[in-house]
């Protein structure tokens, strides 16, 4: 945190963070006990067994910087580097700028000598997103065990490989407006927004004679823009009344 000659103010972070999950599950039974006393997995005649296990990690870099001038102008800018361990080796990471902007008119000069006019706010953004939300082996291809095959055990691949899974971004850029009258007791807002998905992670169906019912794979774009209006309006504002 840093201040200029008063009217210029910094924030500036960096930051780097690293997260893991792992999970892992025994479950072991038993029946058919020589002595209902005693009723410890090996004195069963009868024993069943399973495991299994997952894991997953997130590799993150980040960054930020806001600039204020006066409290009149804002600027933020962001950028991150996320890498997951979901995604095939070549496309682990992904990169997500966004940058915003606003500027309080309601505090010139101009605009003070009216009494009835609270404040009043442009605003404009632009960011990228990503999602990673899949399994966590979904790019790799997977095999399984124990399949009958012939009267011995055998192995069978269960999942496609997709060497070119990587992360579904979205792009959105907002504009808007905030108008406040009468000392905070009437608020509007209006907002103006597009946003655009690329890479749409998606189960493509794949014709049967490859053995595989679908692969997941990024294709795809979805487009939403639209506006939005909010208004807050406090009609009685009294100590034992409030609406």
């Amino acid at each position: 945190n840093k201040t200029f000659k008063e009217n210029h103010r910094f924030n500036v972070l960096l930051g780097y963070s690293n997260q893991e999950s792992v999970f892992s599950r025994t479950v072991a039974s038993a029946s058919n006990f020589a002595l209902e006393a005693i009723q410890t997995l090996g004195s069963a005649s009868i024993k069943n067994s399973t495991s299994t296990g997952s894991s997953w990690g997130l590799t993150s870099y980040f960054s930020r910087l806001n600039y204020s001038f006066k409290d009149k102008f804002n600027l933020a800018a962001s950028y991150r580097i996320d890498g997951s361990s979901r995604f095939s080796e070549n496309n682990k990471y992904g990169r997500f700028p966004s940058v915003s902007a606003a500027y309080r008119i309601g505090q010139e000069d101009f605009l003070k000598d009216l009494t009835w006019v609270e404040d009043v706010k442009v605003r404009a953004s632009w960011g990228r997103t990503g999602n990673q939300e899949i399994g966590n082996f979904t790019s790799r291809g997977l095999f399984g065990g124990g399949f009958n095959y012939i009267g011995s055990s055998g192995l069978a691949q269960t999942q496609l490989a997709n060497p070119n899974l990587t992360w579904e971004s979205t792009e959105q850029t907002n504009l808007g407006l905030d108008l406040s009258f009468f000392k905070g007791r009437i608020n509007f807002s209006i907002d103006a927004y597009k946003k655009n998905t690329s890479g749409l992670l998606l189960a493509v169906s794949l014709p049967t004679s490859s053995g595989f019912a679908s692969s997941l794979q990024n294709v795809g774009n979805v487009e939403n823009k639209g506006i939005e209006l909010a208004l807050n309006t406090v009609n009685i504002d009294k100590t034992n009344f409030k609406w």
